[in-house]
Order: C-alpha cells, then sequence, then structure tokens
C-alpha cells in the first residue's frame, strides 16, 4: 500500500478571486482593454475602404516559402546570406515586411524575365 503525500502545508492554494469579476462580462483589467484598443492592427486593407480583406503585413517564414515554393530553411538560409533581404529579427522571432518582401523578389527575376 501507497502513503499519500499532503502538501497542503506546503505553500497557499493559488487564489480564485479577481477584483471586479462580478459578472462574467466584466473585463479581468484595465491594462487589457487599454492595450487592445491602443495595440497597432499587423493587417492592411488590400481590397480598399470597407472591404473585409486583409492581409498580413509582416509574413512568417513558413508563408514565404510557401509564397515562393521552396523549403522553410531555404528561406532562413537566404534571409541570413542576402543582407539586401527584408527581414526583422527580435530575438527568435523572424518576420518579413510583405511589401518590401514582394519588391525584393521582384528585383530577383532576371532581366529577360521582366
Amino acid at each position: 500500500m501507497r502513503a499519500e503525500l499532503s502538501t497542503a502545508g506546503d505553500r497557499p492554494a493559488p487564489s480564485t478571486h479577481h477584483p471586479g469579476a462580478g459578472s462574467a462580462a466584466a473585463p479581468t483589467s484595465r491594462v487589457d482593454d487599454e492595450e487592445r484598443v491602443s495595440a497597432p492592427s499587423v493587417h492592411q486593407e488590400i481590397a480598399g475602404p470597407g472591404s473585409a480583406a486583409r492581409e498580413p503585413l509582416y509574413l512568417t517564414a513558413q508563408q514565404v516559402a510557401a509564397i515562393v515554393q521552396v523549403d522553410e530553411k531555404t528561406v532562413s538560409r537566404w534571409s541570413l546570406e542576402d543582407p539586401s533581404m527584408p527581414v526583422l529579427r527580435r530575438g527568435r522571432v523572424v518576420r518579413f515586411p510583405r511589401e518590401r518582401l514582394l519588391a525584393w523578389l521582384e528585383r530577383q527575376e532576371p532581366r529577360s524575365a521582366r
């Protein structure tokens, strides 16, 4: 037979009470609401005003790989080896500015293909 250990005295139980959480519709914090309102959108309209179609301003390596039909590792290698390729690096996050990347890709085409 196995003995069970009691952990009641080891640490206090986490509190589940949230101030202002009297109703289900109440926001959990003012900061969350402010961030939601003031955070810039990472999408831009491409089909004109009033249209629901939006394209991301920044693409992942996986999205770029799908566009140019190569492996994701190839896109990552290009971004490291070619300083002219537009890329945003913040820590481990790697993103490609969509419009600048599309312009860069057009410049990569051979002259005879234009």
